[in-house]
């Protein structure tokens, strides 16, 4: 009977403990910092104003390709748009932009951590040129071609150095230095782009005919008076078995 009620008692404030520590605490957390989407052109880093974007979120990769949760928004005159509490709060994101081409690979399937963007600003690949923004806290970066710009060729992407790469080199050896190693990586890569585009052109390229030699103009071809004593004997002979074979 004692022990019982011992036991009674003992589960009581056991769960009287666990109500009152789990009292501070909700489920799922509700998080009030914003989280906004910075669009740019790949190849130059310049805000695209008043784009139209799809935002779709989700807690899983299945909630993503089903699109569950969706937002369409503007840009402003920042490239930038923010994303709603019910977006922020959920676990990934993915980004698409109207009539426009993003310049990461496998956009159908790829999504990015809203956590991550919350708490560290995150980029998405750029594999349309060498444009780098910094990352912020709170920011998702998205790289966008522009019109007939073409992505890069494998080769070429293989010599481009990442944000991060950059970011880490600046803290590292100084700005100075690391502006140096990105500058020259970017002309290496500036060079492969070129390479790559110019070759398929010279391949194409239709080989130009040889043009005959003119005929030299009268005034220099050599008189009489000029030419060897043997060529004149050899024409002189000529002449005269032509004039043999009339007779």
């Amino acid at each position: 009977m004692i022990r019982s009620l011992t036991l009674s008692m003992g589960m009581g404030l056991a769960l009287l403990t666990a109500s009152l520590c789990g009292a501070d605490e909700v489920f799922p957390v509700v998080h009030n910092e914003p989280i906004t989407v910075r669009l740019v052109g790949g190849k130059d880093g310049q805000p695209l104003v008043h784009a139209h974007l799809i935002l779709v979120g989700g807690y899983d990769e299945n909630d993503i390709r089903h699109g569950l949760w969706q937002q369409e928004t503007l840009t402003d005159e920042q490239g930038r748009a923010r994303l709603s509490k019910a977006l922020a709060n959920l676990p990934f994101l993915q980004v698409w932009v109207g009539k426009k081409h993003l310049c990461e690979a496998n956009v159908k399937t790829s999504h990015f951590s809203v956590e991550l963007i919350r708490r560290d600003g995150l980029s998405a690949p750029n594999r349309c040129g060498t444009a780098v923004v910094e990352d912020a806290p709170g920011v998702f970066t998205v790289y966008v071609k522009s019109a007939g710009e073409k992505s890069l060729s494998m080769k070429a992407k293989d010599f481009l150095l990442p944000p991060r790469c950059r970011l880490s080199a600046a803290k590292q050896f100084g700005h100075s230095t690391a502006e140096a190693v990105a500058a020259l990586i970017d002309a290496t890569a500036a060079a492969a782009i070129a390479a790559s585009e110019a070759a398929p052109a010279a391949r194409s390229a239709p080989t130009p005919a040889k043009e005959a030699a003119p005929d030299p103009p009268a005034s220099d071809r050599p008189s009489k008076e000029e030419l060897p004593l043997n060529l004149l004997l050899a024409s002189n002979n000529s002449n005269l078995q032509a004039t043999d074979s009339l007779l």
